[in-house]
């Protein structure tokens, strides 16, 4: 591969060293180790600078870069006391000679318009399933398409679009063939190309596509693009607290020894959690809220999680951080139809799941399975008569559906 550098360097005036002193900056564009007549000085990262203090005089000053494709650079300096030299190292590379690579040979079966017109026939209001592929591309790519038809008669159809933002890169409504099609890619982004044609019957198209990497260091880029599950958390209430009265004090004077939490589960939430804590201390309660960070740790453990059943295993869900708590309240998971009910204290009229219920609990976290759909409440007791209580709480839930996925995401 080709490499090329250049230096710059100025003289810029500086009076606060010592008579003898002599200075120069080194800033590179890439990782390397600075070296002043052969000897190491310290290193640079890209884009900062290294001080160098020394004699006046003639000196020898070499930039080192760790990527072992580059050669080390420097440059003789005469520097001058009471003065300092910046030198400035800009390692470049070209990529001029990176061959296209392979992505994939496809011969594709495109619907005649006879046969799009049956289907619509059997399926009013929906939009035919036109044969589409899926690649992911690095930024800087360049993709190339070239395409021939096992009919030449009539025309074709092609639409390129990033996913998911389905920004068309590419179009043509009206090709027998495609040749040397090139497409630049602005981010590394996955790509739908859809095909179809416009002649009254089937026949296929042989589409070749290639990527030229902008760089010899991005050739390795894995295209391949799959269906999976995508797991993804949402924040159903963020953390709040309350100060929920001792009972017989909220029925002689005022408050309420029962709070009411509203649960509404996103479409497709596949189970979900809350973190609990309480305290007759206020004080305590506010220094847990201000660490009470469920949905950012749950983010965490499904980053990057897809194509298992099973969202959080039970090791994963302990791993969670336990919040602390020193007195004990009573929690019930409620059906909509019967907050008001709880809430009133008509115990004789009111209905709870026992999973994702809690009775004398002080802290945790808790993890619900059986009821993911529609709008459900927290039904938060204090069970002492004449104690008030203060408890913090924190609501997230994990969704799932099937996604394209990338499998160079991440790497």
């Amino acid at each position: 591969m080709k490499k090329c550098f250049t230096l710059f360097f100025l003289f810029i005036a500086f009076h606060l060293y010592s008579q003898d002193d002599a200075v120069v900056l080194v800033i590179s564009n890439m990782d390397c180790k600075i070296l002043l007549d052969g000897i190491e000085k310290g290193t640079s990262k890209s884009g900062s600078s290294v001080r160098v203090v020394t004699s006046a005089g003639e000196h020898y000053v070499e930039a080192q870069p760790f990527d072992s494709k580059l050669q080390a650079k420097g440059e003789v300096l005469t520097l001058e006391s009471n003065k300092q030299r910046i030198l400035k190292v800009q390692f470049e590379t070209a990529s001029a000679g990176v061959e296209p690579i392979k992505v994939s040979d496809l011969n594709i079966s495109l619907p005649g318009i006879v046969t799009v017109a049956a289907w619509n026939t059997d399926h009013p209001n929906q939009n035919y399933p036109f044969p589409t592929e899926w690649f992911a591309f690095e930024k800087g790519d360049e993709i190339i398409l070239n395409a021939t038809m096992s009919n030449k008669n009539g025309t074709n159809v092609i639409s390129v679009a990033t996913y998911p933002d389905q920004v068309v890169r590419y179009s043509n409504n009206s090709f027998v063939e495609l040749k040397d099609v090139r497409i630049k890619v602005e981010q590394r982004s996955i790509f739908a190309f859809v095909l179809g044609t416009n002649h009254a019957f089937d026949r296929n198209c042989f589409l070749k596509i290639q990527r030229k990497p902008a760089s010899q260091e991005s050739a390795a880029f894995n295209s391949t693009v799959s269906k999976k599950k995508v797991y993804t958390p949402v924040s159903i209430q963020e953390v709040q607290d309350f100060f929920i009265n001792g009972g017989l004090n909220a029925t002689l004077s005022t408050g309420k020894s029962r709070v009411i939490v509203p649960v509404s589960l996103p479409k497709n939430t596949v189970e979900w959690y809350y973190r609990f804590s309480s305290s007759r201390r206020k004080e305590d309660i506010e220094h847990v809220k201000a660490n009470f960070k469920l949905f950012s740790e749950i983010a965490t453990v499904t980053l990057g999680l897809t194509g298992v059943s099973a969202v959080i295993t039970e090791g994963i869900f302990s791993s969670l951080a336990q919040p602390p708590g020193a007195d004990f309240c009573d929690i019930y998971l409620l059906p909509s139809e019967y907050s008001s009910a709880f809430e009133a204290k008509l115990d004789n009229q009111w209905k709870h799941y026992q999973d994702g219920s809690r009775q004398n609990f002080k802290s945790g976290n808790v993890r619900v399975t059986c009821c993911n759909t529609g709008h459900l409440y927290l039904g938060i007791k204090n069970p002492a008569a004449t104690i008030g209580i203060n408890v913090s709480i924190e609501v997230v839930a994990i969704t799932v559906k099937e996604d394209y996925v990338m499998e160079h995401e991440g790497k």
